[in-house]
């Protein structure tokens, strides 16, 4: 098996897992508000994802396609199989239930987290140093970005709602870091907009789909397509700091946009003024200088390419 088709198994198991989970946590205020059948459909989604993260990962240690990345993933995978175990056991026992229940979702979700992120990072490094991707790469690597951006912003906005101004902060920085990572990873015009799709898909068939809410028109590909030009428009004059200053400035500026209706219905994060406003700008503009200080760190290793040495190779 070639692969690329592996890295794209591994994007869309990591994309099960994450629709799954937003999936599982809605259904808890829906349908299984005091007790989880056995054949819960979103926990078989969750459990159906990792099982096909981790034949995917065995199949490239066999093909000698793995790279060291891939162990992380693979154990990662191990972790989550052993949580989904724990999490059918504890909910049948009360006694566990009390006391294991929050320990459990939280290492799976862990897994979750780690196998999208490792996954999006290695394919945006591969996309890096490679240049002209296959097809499936490049799925692999939306589907990714869009779960890293499903498990995190679902992971903040569910432990640290009683601080929205934090909480607001947060979700810029992973927009912004996510879109820049994409744009800068992969020469293809439109791949924010791809990640973003990706994340926005799930999030409207859990959402509107699934939880009954009136259909929105998803404003958030607003900001993110110009956070987008921004980027590319300032690399195109070899202005690759400012853009990438620019694009997360967009994201946290217009913050309310990339995750409506999410944090008008469900959360309650707006309300405020200026401090959210300053929030979410702040978070945008720390998600630019953490992928500068990141790149600059891989360039240093020689992990990564420098721009000039990028520059000599495409000509």
């Amino acid at each position: 098996m070639r692969g690329s088709v592996l890295y794209l198994l591994l994007g869309v198991g990591s994309f099960v897992q994450a629709g799954s989970g937003w999936w599982d946590v809605f259904s808890h205020r829906i349908e299984f508000v005091d007790s989880d059948p056995w054949w819960n459909p979103a926990h078989t989604g969750l459990y159906a994802g990792t099982l096909l993260i981790l034949l995917a990962v065995l199949r490239a240690s066999k093909t000698g396609v793995g790279h060291a990345w891939m162990r992380v993933i693979k154990a990662a995978a191990l972790a989550q199989l052993v949580a989904g175990g724990l999490n059918e056991i504890v909910h049948r026992v009360p006694s566990l239930e009390v006391y294991l229940d929050f320990a459990v979702h939280s290492l799976f979700t862990l897994g979750m987290l780690i196998v999208a992120l490792t996954l999006f990072t290695g394919l945006s490094i591969h996309s890096t140093l490679t240049g002209k991707l296959h097809g499936a790469v490049i799925a692999a690597l939306i589907l990714s970005g869009g779960s890293l951006w499903l498990v995190s912003s679902g992971s903040v906005m569910y432990l640290f709602s009683s601080n929205p101004a934090f909480v607001l902060a947060l979700l810029a920085f992973i927009s912004s870091t996510i879109t820049i990572t994409a744009v800068s990873a992969v020469g293809v015009r439109g791949i924010s907009f791809l990640v973003w799709f990706a994340y926005e898909a799930a999030v409207y068939a859990v959402v509107v789909g699934y939880a009954g809410e009136q259909p929105y028109i998803p404003l958030g590909v607003a900001s993110v397509i110009a956070a987008e030009a921004a980027i590319r428009a300032a690399a195109h004059k070899r202005r690759e700091v400012l853009g990438m200053f620019m694009g997360g400035a967009l994201l946290g500026a217009a913050l309310r946009l990339t995750y409506y209706p999410l944090t008008e219905y469900y959360y309650r994060l707006y309300g405020g003024g200026l401090d959210f406003f300053a929030a979410g700008l702040l978070g945008g503009l720390a998600g630019s200088l953490f992928i500068m200080a990141g790149g600059k760190i891989l360039m240093e290793r020689g992990v990564l390419p420098y721009p000039q040495e990028s520059r000599r190779r495409a000509m």
